[in-house]
């Protein structure tokens, strides 16, 4: 069995004690946000959407965002919207303790311009 030196012990405590006191010092997010209202796009156009978490001192920022329906549109990492297909999805912002913030996406085909000859 290999001993440790008084200097390593002290410093592997010194570890362990900040830890625990990171832990104890952890602000937990109380609520998410989606500051945008509905939105509407056209095949394959994008919509970039920001949520915010409550307090803004939270010490974990993870906030995951997914898609109820990715043939209809995805969500990417950094908030932005791409529409896929013809539909309806909702998109959710998700916080480590399980809460979650939604809005509705609708997608719709691209519009027809008429000219006139």
């Amino acid at each position: 069995m290999q001993s440790i030196s008084s200097a390593e012990a002290s410093s592997t405590t010194s570890i362990i004690k900040l830890a625990v006191l990171e832990k104890l010092l952890e602000i937990y997010a109380q609520r998410v946000e989606i500051y945008v209202e509905n939105i509407e796009l056209l095949i394959e156009n994008t919509a970039k959407i920001s949520a915010i978490m409550y307090p803004q001192n939270t010490t974990n920022k993870t906030i995951t965002g997914t898609s109820s329906d990715e043939n209809i549109c995805k969500i990417d990492s950094e908030g932005n919207v791409l529409a896929n297909n013809i539909g309806k999805a909702t998109i959710i912002a998700k916080i480590s303790n399980g809460k979650q913030a939604s809005i509705e996406v609708g997608v719709n085909l691209i519009k027809v311009i008429q000219r006139n000859l």
